[in-house]
């Protein structure tokens, strides 16, 4: 949800030559840097090549926050997310997603579900969410 995108498309992007997309999974997990074989060597001929403007970049993106506000549902948006990841989000019901939201002991009050419509409602904001990086248009 940082970016709008998810880490298995960033990855192969940025092995593909992106540089955007190698910014963006590397802010998500800076691990990368460290384990993945492509990051580190890309990141170490950045370094050794003294390519200034990529490691610029490089550092201001992982110098601003992951988030620029704050999640309004996040109990909730761990649920879409889960469901997401599983390839279910979209393949179930609404109806569904609330029944899931209950075993999973989420207060219906508190994340504003307190029926189907709700959930719906919820769903286009967590799908508008990613679709902005988390970032406020107000």
């Amino acid at each position: 949800m940082v970016n709008g995108e998810k880490m298995t498309s960033l990855v192969p992007k940025a092995i593909a030559g992106d540089e955007d997309a190698f910014r963006k999974a590397v802010k998500i997990d800076r691990s990368l840097l460290s384990y993945h074989p492509y990051f580190v060597d890309r990141f170490q001929s950045a370094q050794a090549n003294g390519e200034a403007e990529f490691l610029r970049r490089l550092s201001h993106n992982n110098s601003t926050p992951g988030l620029i506000g704050k999640i309004s549902y996040p109990g909730l948006y761990v649920v879409f997310a889960m469901l997401e990841s599983l390839g279910w989000l979209d393949e179930i019901s609404h109806s569904e997603i609330l029944d899931i939201c209950d075993k999973a002991g989420l207060d219906r009050w508190q994340n504003r579900i307190e029926d189907v419509n709700y959930v719906t409602k919820r769903l286009a904001g967590y799908r508008r969410y990613q679709r902005t990086g988390g970032v406020s248009m107000h």
